[in-house]
């Protein structure tokens, strides 16, 4: 397939290489048309346009799901958060719950390590979102944040904040995430009803939304979401500081990010240029959460978002500093569920039941001679209240045979019997895991 990027922005109305790719991450969101872009060459009369769209483009292929056993860890993880995911808020009820209100978003970047007194000056006057890792130096410099942003099923997300005195701040998580954080934060929670096939599971008249990958971009999202207005970006640097890659008192797990610098794609050390114009250097993840900034940003535009520091530029922004003096005082409301949902732990029977199922028809499959995708489709194997969360567990199974077959379709038939044969191995530990959870 061609995609003519000249002829899509006209299509569009886009100006700008930015609502291209605006247009194109909301035209490109089900893994079935990222799949598609396996076999799409795209053409532009710009080559650095076609640069541009070709590398952001490349990056919606780590959006297709993470290996199997992420992909269950998430099930599993929002199995056992249970009837909190059906009666805490979601940010479908914080949409506009703080409007107006000034908000500092907090990352980990360098430039967070010189602005610690202009934060501690706001508090009671603006609101503070910030990311887990940087909940430790936070407090022990007395300042209590009123929002930390967590996106990370592992149980490292749990042990980074473990044992800290987290006394009147909420927590914002995807359903995802490892259930002792939400019993850490005494269940003060607010779910982030992120773009997913789980959210869809879970309560499908919930708004999802774009929270970007990352604890940071999450914040951006939920601070936009919530209405404030204007938000200032701390420690979003995006790119290193000498040899710096965060702020030197966040928390340890950052450390990992300099280990891995060059040793993967996604740690490839880039070229850049600060705000100011300084040479300096950036990674691809990075480049992946800027992206996702710009692109939340865009969804909800209107209020002023202030990047201060001098890291990389981020389009919808401007450049500034945090006030010296702030206005009135700030109230933060509590948040409640208007709608409650439902306790997923309760179809945890119905998944069993689905079990043996699965087995009888990928063993069939194993025996086809003739290719019959149909055969395959979870939602005609599953109970119809299970079959999303079974298609959430394996998509990442399905997906990438789906990619292969995009480039080769003699494949057809060996590569259903690779996705059943896959399935056969792995239900054992999803059966076992299961009843451990129903006994828990």
């Amino acid at each position: 397939m061609i995609l003519d990027l000249d002829q899509y922005a006209e299509a569009n109305g886009n100006k700008t290489k930015e609502e291209i790719l605006h247009s194109l991450r909301q035209d490109y969101m089900t893994a079935v048309r990222i799949a598609s872009l396996a076999t799409t060459e795209l053409r532009a009369k710009d080559p650095e346009l076609l640069a541009y769209i070709d590398q952001e483009l490349s990056y919606r292929f780590d959006d297709l799901g993470n290996c199997f056993y992420d992909c269950w860890m998430g099930i599993k993880n929002a199995l056992m958060n249970g009837k909190r995911l059906a009666t805490a808020p979601t940010t479908g009820d914080f949409k506009g719950a703080l409007l107006n209100l000034p908000a500092i978003v907090l990352g980990a970047g360098p430039g967070a390590s010189i602005r610690w007194d202009a934060i501690k000056a706001s508090r009671g006057k603006a609101v503070l979102f910030i990311c887990d890792v940087m909940l430790e130096p936070c407090l022990a410099r007395g300042i209590i944040p009123d929002y930390v942003c967590s996106i990370e099923r592992v149980p490292a997300s749990f042990e980074c904040m473990e044992g800290m005195d987290k006394t009147g701040i909420t927590a914002l998580l995807p359903p995802v995430m490892d259930s002792r954080v939400a019993d850490d934060f005494d269940g003060r929670v607010i779910w982030c009803w992120r773009g997913c096939g789980l959210e869809i599971w879970l309560d499908h008249t919930v708004p999802r939304v774009d929270f970007g990958r990352s604890c940071g971009t999450q914040g951006v999202g939920a601070a936009l979401i919530a209405g404030c207005n204007p938000v200032y970006l701390v420690g979003h640097d995006l790119c290193m500081d000498g040899d710096k890659t965060h702020c030197d008192d966040a928390q340890a797990t950052t450390h990992g990010t300099a280990k891995n610098l060059d040793a993967d794609e996604f740690h490839r050390r880039i070229p850049a240029k600060s705000i100011s114009g300084r040479d300096v250097q950036t990674i691809r993840l990075w480049g992946m959460f800027k992206s996702d900034i710009e692109h939340i940003i865009t969804m909800s535009p209107g209020p002023s978002v202030i990047n201060t520091g001098d890291g990389l530029a981020i389009v919808g922004t401007s450049h500034g500093e945090l006030p010296e003096i702030w206005g009135n005082s700030v109230s933060i409301p509590v948040v409640t569920r208007a709608n409650p949902g439902q306790d997923p732990s309760e179809l945890i029977d119905l998944m069993l039941g689905d079990i043996p199922k699965l087995r009888e028809r990928y063993q069939e499959v194993m025996t086809m001679t003739t290719p019959d995708h149909k055969k395959l489709m979870l939602s005609t194997l599953a109970n119809p209240r299970t079959a999303q969360a079974w298609t959430e567990i394996y998509a990442s199974i399905y997906v990438p045979a789906l990619v292969r077959l995009y480039f080769d379709n003699t494949q057809h038939l060996a590569m259903l019997k690779r996705v059943a044969k896959v399935i056969l191995c792995t239900l054992d530990h999803i059966e076992k895991e299961l009843h451990d959870i129903k006994n828990t």
